[in-house]
């Protein structure tokens, strides 16, 4: 019974030896992973770029042999419209000839009381107005660029009308600080005489600085 019970003993010792030794020979071993990368968003490349606007003035294309328009050739009408601070002039002229005829350019225009042939003391310069909002060729008058030496040649691009055709020309008129006014004409210069315009224009433009001359700001011809 003794020898038995030894026995018993010793297998379970020996059990318990060889579950022991086992635990220690398998240890579990974890290998840390990095975290899945983010997704990336890659913008698709453009199918097509945006033309970059141009200025909107018309392209002249002279004629061999077409006349300088004389001041019986065209008939001029101009409206006007008061913005803070200014007068804005929209003054067009028609072809009413049987022959197309050429514009001087650039355009040249002076402001007149009715009735009266001195000009007002105004100082005038070119601007592209209504150019678009991406282009500024600036004032011929300023520094040297590109943009600038552009406009000026479109400015001294010549400009024939045909026929029933016509242009536009816009004006800004700002700063006046002489005697009060009753109404304003327009006088635009040919070469072969001059051509006077009325306008509904009856008063002129606020003083915004005494000190600062009159300006009267000239477009380009515009169709």
């Amino acid at each position: 019974m003794y020898n038995l019970t030894m026995k018993r003993i010793l297998v379970l010792v020996l059990m318990l030896f060889i579950l022991a030794g086992c635990g220690r020979g398998s240890t579990i071993s974890a290998t840390p992973t990095s975290p899945p990368l983010p997704p990336t968003h890659t913008l698709p490349a453009p199918t097509a770029t945006r033309r970059l606007p141009t200025i909107a003035v018309p392209t002249a294309t002279p004629v061999s042999g077409v006349p300088l328009c004389r001041p019986q050739d065209l008939s001029g009408s101009a409206m006007t419209d008061a913005a803070t601070g200014s007068i804005t002039f929209s003054l067009k002229l028609t072809n009413t000839s049987m022959s197309a005829c050429r514009l001087p350019s650039p355009p040249r225009v002076e402001l007149l009381l009715p009735g009266k042939t001195d000009a007002l003391q105004v100082n005038p310069y070119y601007s592209c107005f209504l150019c678009d909002r991406y282009v500024t060729p600036g004032v011929p008058t300023l520094a040297p660029t590109q943009q600038a030496e552009d406009f000026k040649r479109i400015l001294a691009e010549t400009v024939d009308i045909q026929p029933a055709g016509s242009v536009q020309i816009f004006l800004i008129w700002s700063n006046w600080c002489g005697n009060p006014l009753t109404g304003i004409d327009l006088r635009f210069h040919l070469d072969g005489g001059e051509l006077v315009v009325s306008t509904d224009a009856y008063v002129a433009p606020p003083c915004l600085a005494d000190a600062a001359p009159s300006s009267l700001m000239i477009s380009q011809y515009i169709r």
